[in-house]
Order: structure tokens, then C-alpha cells, then sequence
């Protein structure tokens, strides 16, 4: 019995040490990642658009082709939905990644739109101009970005 006891108390020390050994923390400093594949979920500064919210709104409110994808997505709406009154609002989660000198790559939306509406709202991502990139340790990375985008339709 002593020889089970003993093996326990020892099996116990051991495992109780070996949790106390802390691993060491990923390397977090950007000056030693020369891959430029790595794509960071979370930055010290996001991504944005130059110029920032009011120039992002322009950019949208003049090259959204609102007519035409309007009315494809009007076109495809269940019956119920046109018989309601006020406004009908789409919102489509974009996700892309802003390269270090600002381009844009991997655009895809996240959330379930009219495919009309997805179309577009990826060719707007597409075919803006160059991002602010994101920033991690005072450096440009390559970093991940949602960006929503709202389209409402009047229903009279």
C-alpha cells in the first residue's frame, strides 16, 4: 500500500510541475515575420480608407449602382415583402484583406445578400482605390477588414 501511495504523491508532484512550466509567448514582433503571407486578425490600427468615413460615404454614394441592382433585387423579393410599406435595408458584411502597400485582395461577403447585391458590393471593395493600411509594432501589415454595406430600397 505504501508503494501505491507513494507513486500517487509522486505521479501528483510531477503533474503539478509540469503545469507551473509557462510556455513562451508567440512571437509577436513584426520586425522577425518576413512572410509576407501572414495576415493578422487584430492590429493596433486598422486598415481604413483614405480620407476616412466622409470619403468612404462618397466614394460609395457615387459609384453604387443603386438603379440597376435595385431593381434586380426588387425583382427577386418575395411577394410578401413588396406588399409591406417604408423601406426595405440590406446590409452586406464584406471581408477582404488590405496588402501592406494598400491593395486589396480575398474580397468575399460573409452574410447571406440578394446575389445582385453581393456582386456589387464586392466590385465596390474591388475597385476602390488604395487603402490606409493596417499597423501592428509601427509597421504596415497585411491585416483582415470588414466593412459593411447598406442599401435601402423604398417600398411604396
Amino acid at each position: 500500500m505504501k508503494t501505491i501511495i507513494t507513486f500517487l504523491t509522486l505521479f501528483i508532484s510531477i503533474s503539478i510541475n509540469a503545469q507551473k512550466t509557462i510556455p513562451p509567448p508567440p512571437p509577436n514582433d513584426v520586425d522577425n515575420i518576413s512572410d509576407s503571407s501572414v495576415v493578422f486578425d487584430k492590429v493596433e490600427v486598422e486598415a481604413s480608407f483614405p480620407g476616412g468615413n466622409d470619403a468612404w460615404r462618397n466614394y460609395l454614394i457615387n459609384n453604387f449602382k443603386v438603379d440597376s441592382v435595385s431593381d434586380i433585387v426588387w425583382k427577386q423579393l418575395p411577394q410578401k415583402d413588396k406588399r409591406k410599406k417604408g423601406m426595405l435595408q440590406i446590409t452586406a458584411i464584406v471581408q477582404f484583406i488590405v496588402c501592406k502597400d494598400g491593395t486589396i485582395c480575398d474580397v468575399t461577403t460573409l452574410n447571406k445578400v440578394p446575389p445582385a447585391f453581393k456582386t456589387e458590393a464586392e466590385r465596390l471593395i474591388t475597385e476602390s482605390k488604395l487603402w490606409i493600411p493596417a499597423e501592428q509594432n509601427n509597421r504596415k501589415v497585411k491585416a483582415y477588414r470588414k466593412q459593411p454595406i447598406t442599401m435601402q430600397i423604398p417600398i411604396e
